[in-house]
């Protein structure tokens, strides 16, 4: 029925798959939404629809007709009710918990049609905060064929579904209210759904089957116990980020641009902190440099401040040159930073711009094309920055790029010393001379 989901239907015949019918959705909610329990909202799309012309439209059957005329053309619409169920279920996980709640509206749309409490039970009546929220999606459909999305309009699910997006938004904004934002990610992935005669008010829905979306937050398996190895390499983690490590705070706005695009669903943030990230990344690298190009007496304190008062543009093109001659500023990972981080973030911070979900996955795709570019560039020149490709690359970065390397930086850190820590201690003091000096705007 739509490239975001999966279902598995119960058998419907010919005859009736070319009937006119109703689709019910219903919609789990990650958070409560506090709109009175049986509130409706009703919207007219801008999908033709010939057998609508004329039509009556009532939400529900009390209420008064909607006056949507068009020239006297009809057009699809999307109706959503929203049911408040009261939490009682603390103890049962989650994931299991939320489709729960929506049994019991499916329970009631069955059995009843009316919103009377004594109907109803006491499970649908919140009498605190402790509630859940469950929208009801309704939308038409003319014919069998019309399940499907195509090029001219989108499946009866996902217009449901934006439907209730847009009108979630609409509310937090109108509202002022504080609850988290509402993406196609956040929605219970199973999806119960009905389906009833479209021209006959009285008929009570019938279940169609479950419809599964297809973003991945769905719960796994507990997770093993950490291995000490694992532990061991925590603790690094964890002390290199406590001192300031740059590459820590990449990995961290990295992360977080992934469960922006993953698990939130929202693309914006997703490619504000891949930019970010990359700002980071590409700042980390220069300063790392610097510093150790100042250990060996090669650069001034002035002199890096000199450097760091350059727009970041300028700073790559005249700079980055330390790690590979002219081919650092005219590599593609570095062009694609440009057009497909860079410039889309700026569109997102200063037009208000709101990236698709492809837009945030290329931005996440040169993100890591830059990465590597990166940790290759260290890895070609590490004799000369020991210090930042080990801190960058690690042993297993440079394993993976080759054993030779491998054994020649670890012969030089037998030497010198692996002290990543103590490291990063000297190259915060000496950054902040560095940035003292700093002349920003320029």
């Amino acid at each position: 029925m739509t490239d975001e989901a999966a279902s598995e239907q119960s058998a419907v015949s010919d005859d009736e798959a070319d009937e006119p019918v109703l689709l019910v959705f219903l919609l789990g909610l990650p958070d409560p939404l506090p709109v009175a329990h049986g509130s409706t909202w009703t919207q007219q799309t801008d999908y033709r629809e010939p057998l609508l012309d004329g039509q009556e439209m009532r939400a529900l059957p009390h209420l008064p007709p909607a006056n949507w005329s068009r020239g006297g053309e009809g057009y699809n619409f999307v109706s959503l009710r929203f049911w408040q169920v009261l939490d009682d279920q603390a103890d049962v996980p989650e994931f299991v918990h939320r489709f729960r709640l929506a049994g019991r509206v499916a329970q009631s749309l069955t059995d009843s049609e009316g919103l009377d409490p004594e109907g109803q039970g006491e499970s649908l009546l919140p009498k605190s905060e402790a509630y859940q929220t469950v929208v009801e999606a309704v939308t038409f459909v003319a014919q069998a064929d019309d399940l499907f999305a195509t090029p001219e309009k989108p499946d009866p699910l996902t217009r449901c579904i934006d439907t209730v997006l847009e009108f979630h938004n609409a509310y937090r904004i109108a509202a002022r209210a504080y609850i988290p934002e509402l993406t196609y990610e956040r929605i219970h992935p199973i999806v119960r759904w009905y389906r009833k005669p479209a021209f006959e008010p009285e008929a009570r829905p019938e279940p169609a089957g479950l419809m599964f979306l297809s973003h991945s937050n769905i719960p796994v398996e507990a997770p093993e116990p950490l291995s000490d190895e694992q532990l061991d390499a925590l603790a690094q983690r964890q002390a290199r980020a406590r001192v300031g490590d740059p590459f820590m705070l990449y990995a961290k706005r990295r992360l977080q641009a992934e469960i922006e695009i993953h698990t939130n669903g929202r693309p914006g943030e997703s490619v504000v902190q891949i930019g970010i990230a990359a700002e980071v990344l590409l700042g980390a690298i220069l300063g790392l440099a610097m510093w150790e190009e100042h250990k060996r007496g090669e650069l001034t304190v002035e002199q890096a401040a000199e450097v760091l008062s350059l727009p970041l543009a300028t700073r790559i093109k005249q700079q980055y040159g330390r790690f590979g001659g002219k081919t650092f500023p005219d590599a593609d990972p570095v062009k694609h930073w440009q057009t497909n981080i860079a410039d889309v973030r700026n569109r997102v911070v200063h037009a208000g711009f709101d990236p698709d979900r492809e837009q945030a996955y290329a931005a996440g795709e040169a993100l890591l094309a830059l990465e590597k570019y990166v940790g290759d560039r260290l890895f070609a020149m590490w004799e000369k920055y020991p210090r930042t490709a080990w801190l960058f690359l690690g042993e297993s970065g440079f394993h993976r790029r080759g054993k030779k390397k491998l054994q020649k930086a670890q012969e030089w850190s037998s030497t010198e010393g692996l002290r990543p820590v103590d490291w990063i201690r000297d190259y915060q003091a000496w950054r902040e001379q560095v940035n003292a000096l700093v002349v920003h705007g320029r």
